[in-house]
């Protein structure tokens, strides 16, 4: 004898279809359908053009941050690589983007400067050589420079015997880590002759500046006031 089996359709009400929307919205549900898949993007020396995928990858940290979304990672190839200035607008960024070195590669930069919010920058060395810099034409010893908001530096390292290294009119500004200037490479600054020698940190304004666990080495055999009389040759200046 076959037995029936009755089958109970089952329907919801506007009010219990808009109250199971405010459930799944409220848990997290409508962030895990809109939410953006993270991407990594690629950068390398020997990089060209604006796709910065693993098969074409750019040459540019800019280009990268340009194609970038909150939450994305820019790999970095090993090797060493001309000054990066990351200034691009990008509507698409309102959270972390992080550019770090592949794994167990060194990545070294000649100038680092950054005026786009929302970078982290882990476990790189900006070093622009051992070059005093210059009353004219373009930075030679930069090796830091940040003018943004939301921007973290883990083990970054500035070195270089005159490197200098700015902090101004940022906000929520993170330096965890690194060093700054060569160890065992000592040369005087000379901020009143001919040349245009920088302090090795100057942080002028901002807002919840962190600088944590870094090592400054010694600047200069000794010191050398500069024309504004409060600065000297070594050390970290200050004018918030």
């Amino acid at each position: 004898m076959r037995q029936k089996i009755h089958k109970r359709k089952v329907s919801f009400s506007k009010i219990q279809f808009l109250t199971f929307i405010c459930i799944f919205a409220a848990t997290g549900g409508y962030w895990l359908l809109s939410s953006h898949a993270a991407t990594i993007w690629y950068v390398s020396t020997s990089g060209s053009g604006t796709v910065c995928s693993q098969a074409q990858p750019c040459a540019s940290f800019d280009q990268a941050y340009q194609n970038a979304s909150t939450g994305d990672t820019v790999q970095v190839a090993a090797g060493t690589y001309s000054s990066q200035s990351i200034s691009s607008s990008n509507a698409n960024i309102s959270g972390m983007v992080t550019f770090q070195p592949c794994n167990g590669c060194s990545v070294i930069v000649q100038g680092i400067s950054i005026s786009s919010p929302w970078i982290t920058i882990n476990n790189m060395t900006s070093y622009p050589g051992d070059n005093h810099e210059v009353k004219t034409g373009p930075n030679q010893a930069l090796g830091v420079m940040v003018s943004s908001s939301n921007v973290t530096l883990n083990n970054v390292n500035s070195k270089g015997a005159y490197v200098w290294d700015m902090i101004y009119n940022s906000t929520n500004i993170i330096w965890n880590g690194g060093e700054v200037l060569t160890p065992g490479v000592v040369g005087l600054r000379d901020c009143l002759g001919t040349d245009n020698d920088q302090l090795p940190l100057s942080i002028l304004g901002g807002t919840n500046i962190t600088l944590d666990s870094m090592h400054f080495h010694v600047a200069a055999s000794s010191q050398q006031a500069c024309t504004n009389g409060n600065q000297s040759s070594n050390g970290v200046h200050l004018e918030m």
